[in-house]
């Protein structure tokens, strides 16, 4: 068996995390799993068994040992809209550990690995004669979801960490294709000699991601890179500095639609489109109201009953649902009987 980093033959092959483990333990909230469109139930986060001992316990272990702090020491609190974060970082390392995680999604995903697998003397070694052409950008994640993200509604869940490989970089929104009838695939934004983008959320850290084609000019990429930067909330990480001040790349839409990425002018017109539409003059006020009206028990019942309608036959969520309406004092009557009737009225924190 080959190993996909060194591709060396081994009589045995490891397990490399796809999201690094120590990020998942980070996030235990986080225990749905995608893989290949099929979800399941866990918090051990996907995996590929096909690297050998000593790329994935050294050489990528170093990685993960600078990626991991990073993200810890950095993207563990919640921002506001407003926010901004200056931070510092050691390019090489972070560059690196990033697209090491993009190839594991990439073979996960069964995707073209033609562009990293050039790069592995650069991700494995730090190789400088083999420096990739690519463009990290970053920038804060703020949850600007009416309920606030980690309070699910049916048929979703709540997921602080994920990767997106070829998110639609929009033009002029998402809001603006939908009310001119326009497929959001017309709205995606052209690069030129790109290879392949990735989007990638750990908890608050955003990253944009563009693996460029060798035949790209270095002065091309480097004019795209400013004028990115001057439309849309996404910052560089650039290879000759190593602080950067980060500011929110989220609006109401992002955060509930992952794969697209909005500019500057997408997200006005999403935070007014969503603003006008409540009975609060913000998508804030709302949430502080639905914060006093959850409780930590009116969260889990709604999380269980959510997740018994996505994994119907999962008996360990069954149970933690019988338990929890067990300690409540509730009759299987009333379980039968949706929450609505519970809250009618006056409980619920608008009137309907």
């Amino acid at each position: 068996m080959q190993c996909m980093f060194c591709f060396e033959d081994f009589d045995k092959l490891t397990r490399e995390h796809v999201i690094p483990d120590r990020i998942l333990k980070i996030f235990p909230e986080q225990d749905i799993t995608i893989d290949n469109e099929k979800e399941y139930k866990d918090s051990k986060g996907m995996v590929v068994h096909d690297v050998c001992a000593n790329c994935n316990g050294v050489l990528l272990r170093a990685l993960d040992d600078y990626g991991n702090p990073f993200i810890r020491e950095n993207f563990l609190d919640k921002f506001v809209r407003d926010s901004k974060l200056k931070i510092n970082y050691d390019y090489n390392f972070l560059v690196r550990w990033l697209l090491k995680v993009s190839y594991n999604s990439a073979r996960k995903n069964k995707l073209d690995l033609s562009w990293y697998q050039r790069y592995l003397k650069f991700i494995l070694y730090n190789d400088q004669e083999n420096i990739p052409k690519v463009s990290i950008f970053g920038g804060l994640h703020v949850d600007l979801t009416l309920m606030g993200e980690e309070n699910q509604s049916f048929g979703s869940y709540y997921t602080p960490l994920y990767i997106v490989h070829n998110p639609r970089v929009m033009i002029h929104g998402l809001s603006y294709t939908r009310s001119n009838y326009i497929s959001p695939n017309k709205d995606a934004l052209r690069i030129p000699h790109k290879h392949g983008l990735v989007k990638i959320r750990f908890g608050s850290a955003m990253f944009f991601i563009i693996l460029w084609e060798e035949s790209a000019w270095e002065s091309r990429i480097n004019d795209f890179n400013s004028v990115f930067e001057v439309v849309y909330p996404y910052k560089l990480y650039y290879s000759n500095k190593q602080s950067l001040v980060l500011e929110r790349v989220t609006d109401e839409i992002i955060c509930v639609i992952p794969d697209i990425i909005h500019n500057y002018n997408a997200m006005e017109v999403s935070n007014r489109i969503i603003s006008n539409s409540l009975p609060q003059e913000s998508v804030e006020d709302s949430k502080k109201i639905w914060d006093e009206y959850w409780t930590e028990d009116k969260k889990l019942e709604g999380r269980l009953l959510n997740e018994m309608l996505l994994f119907p036959d999962n008996r360990k969520i069954k149970l933690q649902y019988d338990e929890l309406m067990k300690r409540l004092g509730r009759s299987d009557e009333e379980k039968n009987d949706s929450t609505a009737t519970e809250n009618e009225g006056e409980d619920l924190p608008f009137q309907l």
